[in-house]
């Protein structure tokens, strides 16, 4: 099992990120983590934009870091739990400074959306943004933390990412149960149509696929290592993100875990990552793990 002994938050103190330091608090406890840090970057451009706007009024650069810097004590006292969150002020641009921080890190956390966000629709979220940049777990919190992770949803391509993806599952709540969920389309049943094959045959091939995913799952939960009272399995008909977000949502999941990558990368050039429209829509808290 991977071992978390240091956690990254980043903060733009909004309420989502808030969310985001609760969780990584009482999951640092959990897992004993020795180290957490409690991050804010401050864009370079914002002073100079408030001097443009405000003029003579605006606040000088050492009122402005004190303040961000007492924000961030608050930040950190607010999250609670028992790991103690370092407050840090950093300046730069978000992603790239979070980023850097990120090597230090074994865990980085953010909330699904900050206080930018009509920004964020047009060059995207800050999460979006540093999926790229890093190699270490992503954890995108949408939710206050009520509870610990359980019940868990799995998305399982049968890719080694995947198989990643559960190991991380087992380690952030060893005791969750686990649904593992393989959402699968049919790739010749479009040309099946134009060729005006019968809906009986095509039917067929369906039901056919379905039997193959589902063979395929069962071994692929065999070999990995997870006990059959602790996992369910779901084969889902359809687009891999719709059926990880509906499934979700009716077994109670509050967590979502996904590979950074899968097998059908041609795909994700077409229909745009699952990843990424989880990052989205996805209806709880988001768990990204890098490729092993």
């Amino acid at each position: 099992m991977p071992t978390v002994r240091s956690i990254l938050v980043g903060t733009d103190f909004s309420a989502e990120s808030g969310h985001a330091a609760a969780r990584a608090a009482r999951l640092g406890a959990d897992l004993g983590c020795d180290r957490g840090t409690l991050a804010h970057v401050q864009e370079k451009g914002t002073l100079a934009s408030l001097n443009a706007l405000l003029g003579r009024a605006a606040p000088a650069a050492e009122d402005v870091r004190k303040t961000l810097v007492e924000r961030l004590s608050a930040a950190s006292e607010e999250a609670g739990g028992g790991l103690r969150l370092r407050p840090e002020l950093l300046a730069g641009r978000p992603y790239v400074e979070l980023a850097r921080l990120a090597a230090e890190h074994d865990l980085v956390v953010l909330g699904a959306r900050g206080s930018h966000y009509l920004r964020e629709r047009l060059v995207g979220t800050l999460p979006q943004r540093l999926l790229g940049r890093v190699d270490k777990p992503l954890l995108v919190v949408r939710q206050a933390p009520e509870a610990a992770y359980g019940p868990i949803l799995v998305g399982v391509d049968f890719s080694e990412d995947s198989r990643h993806a559960i190991t991380w599952a087992r380690t952030v709540a060893p005791d969750a149960h686990l649904h593992l969920v393989h959402g699968f389309r049919h790739s010749q049943e479009l040309a099946m149509h134009y060729a005006n094959v019968t809906p009986g045959l095509i039917a067929e091939y369906r039901e056919q696929a379905r039997q193959r995913s589902e063979a395929e799952l069962l071994r692929f939960v065999g070999s990995s290592g997870v006990p059959e009272g602790q996992v369910t399995t779901w084969v889902e008909e359809g687009d891999p993100a719709t059926a990880l977000c509906n499934r979700a949502a009716s077994v109670g999941a509050n967590l979502i875990v996904v590979g950074k990558r899968g097998t059908s990368e041609a795909e994700d050039l077409l229909f745009g990552s699952v990843t990424q429209r989880l990052l989205g829509e996805a209806p709880c808290d988001l768990l990204v793990t890098p490729h092993p």
